[in-house]
Parts: C-alpha cells; sequence; structure tokens
C-alpha cells in the first residue's frame, strides 16, 4: 500500500507527525459515498479549523461523479 510505505519513510527520516483524531478526517468507504454527499462533508470541512489533514480511502473507487466533486474541491484549494 503506497500511503503504508509513506508513512514507513517519514517515520524512517524522522518527519512523521502522529496527529490526533481532531486533526484527521478520514473518508472511508468512498464507492458508497455519493456526489452530494461528498460535497456537504468538504465544505463541512472547509469550515473545520482544527482538521489539518484529509486521508480518503478508495478514491480510485468513487463514482465519476462523486470523484468529479473532490477533483474540483481539491483544484480550487491549490488555487487559494
Amino acid at each position: 500500500m503506497p500511503y503504508s510505505l509513506c508513512w514507513h519513510l517519514l517515520i524512517k527520516k524522522g518527519q512523521y507527525e502522529s496527529a490526533n483524531k481532531d486533526r484527521l478526517i478520514e473518508i472511508e468507504k468512498i464507492r458508497t459515498l455519493g456526489p452530494e454527499k461528498l460535497k456537504k462533508i468538504l465544505l463541512d470541512l472547509d469550515s473545520n479549523t482544527t482538521a489539518q489533514f484529509l486521508n480518503i480511502q478508495d478514491l480510485n473507487f468513487a463514482s465519476k461523479e462523486t470523484f468529479k466533486v473532490f477533483k474540483d474541491w481539491l483544484i480550487n484549494k491549490l488555487a487559494k
């Protein structure tokens, strides 16, 4: 799993930063999440001043519409 390898490499380099649950938003079972539900989660995340990390499991299994919601949200974030 690429993300697991990433964590191990960060730990090895001394760059790993542990996060408490309040700083991490996790989205699981993306294949069963519709675009409107994801949009609501991401809009809530935008107003969350505590969260610093986002982990979306199996984004490659999202529907095209759901993936587009995430892609548009991310592009908007990067443009700021």
